[in-house]
């Protein structure tokens, strides 16, 4: 889809590498097991929309919904954007990682980051800036049921025909990748 001719133009892309992971506070609760109740709890008072985020919200254990791999895997790509600001780039690492999803994590992040200098990558992944990263898209995650979840101008979107409804979603000039679509 981010392929399509032009459409990389107009549009903001914004993935955040968090799903349904939260971190343990005082308020929503200290246990490591996952639990929808206080993934609900923590983004309503840690996530983007929070208004007065208490002081824990970031300092608490990291609790992934599907374990390690998946914490391992978020924390990579929450350090690529680190370094790649073009949204095209950014999304073939995403998508390069997301297809090796369960293979050994290090070698994949190695053969993805073909753009950016992996020594980088890695040194972000062992250290604070790794952490920095993950507590940067817990902050900007917005509330949601689950995921995967989308958002188009500021309003939930489907998770299907995702081209077509940036297409019909943009005002201006349709760029090529969006013709097919126009009928």
């Amino acid at each position: 889809m981010i392929h399509a001719e032009g459409l990389a133009d107009i549009i903001d892309f914004d993935y955040s590498p968090n799903g349904n992971n939260y971190y343990t506070t005082s308020e929503c609760g200290t246990s490591t097991s996952y639990s929808v109740n206080v993934r609900q709890c923590f983004n309503e008072k840690c996530g983007r929309d929070a208004t007065s985020r208490p002081a824990d919200c970031f300092t608490g254990t990291l609790v992934t919904q599907h374990g390690a791999k998946e914490g391992n895997m978020n924390r990579y790509l929450a350090c690529a954007k680190n370094f790649e600001s073009d949204t095209v780039k950014y999304f073939d690492f995403v998508d390069c990682m997301e297809q090796s999803y369960g293979q050994e994590i290090d070698g994949v992040a190695q053969s993805c980051a073909k753009t950016f200098d992996f020594a980088s990558l890695k040194a972000c992944y062992d250290g604070s800036d790794g952490d920095a990263a993950q507590a940067r898209e817990a902050q900007n995650t917005p509330s949601h049921a689950g995921v995967p979840y989308l958002e188009i101008n500021g309003k939930q979107g489907e998770n299907q025909d995702i081209l077509g409804q940036v297409c019909s979603a943009y005002t201006g000039t349709k760029p090529a990748g969006c013709s097919a679509l126009l009928v």
